[in-house]
């Protein structure tokens, strides 16, 4: 698989965070791991909404890791540990997390297998992945996308069960993968 170049804006800067809440199986005790952090939105809005459980939030740019926790303490939010994905499996809880959100990860990555089978790994059984993509484009010159099919395939391959997949907006949509 060849990594493609991400052509559209992080989906935290254009989609209202709200709205994707609204398609998550969110409870306010819900243990979470946020894989792309990007602008934050996402994590502020989940860190508000699970008053009662923590987010565990990363990113590969250590400047994105950085912004989160200055939006974090402005926020005065403390159910929110930021990490280097690199000390992963010494943060993370042994049993696992409720959700895992994927925000256009898979089309970043090389190899966006790799993407799914670390997120199921982090997974209790029974939980829920959000993969976040942008809808496909009838450009050749496009190459910001994965199909849905792909993403379903390679879902399965990595062990998940497909659940349901929606528009987030004219640009975005969501498809939720079970352990």
């Amino acid at each position: 698989m060849v990594k493609r170049k991400l052509l559209s804006p992080d989906p935290s800067e254009i989609l209202d965070p709200l709205r994707l809440m609204a398609q998550l199986p969110l409870q306010p005790y819900h243990v979470l791991a946020d894989l792309r952090i990007g602008s934050g939105a996402f994590t502020i809005s989940l860190a508000k909404h699970n008053y009662d459980g923590q987010i565990f939030a990363t990113d590969a740019s250590a400047q994105m890791r950085k912004n989160l926790q200055e939006k974090l303490s402005q926020a005065r939010l403390g159910n929110v540990q930021v990490y280097d994905p690199k000390s992963e499996s010494k943060i993370l809880p042994n049993e696992g997390v409720d959700g895992v959100l994927l925000p256009s990860m898979l089309v970043a990555e090389a190899e966006p297998s790799a993407v799914l089978s670390r997120a199921i790994g982090l997974l209790k059984k029974g939980a829920w992945a959000a993969v976040i993509e942008k809808h496909g484009s009838d450009s050749e010159e496009e190459t910001d996308n994965l199909p849905e099919s792909e993403i379903i395939a390679l879902a399965k391959e990595s062990g998940f069960r497909f659940s349901e997949r929606r528009d987030l907006d004219d640009n975005f949509y969501i498809i939720i993968l079970r352990k």
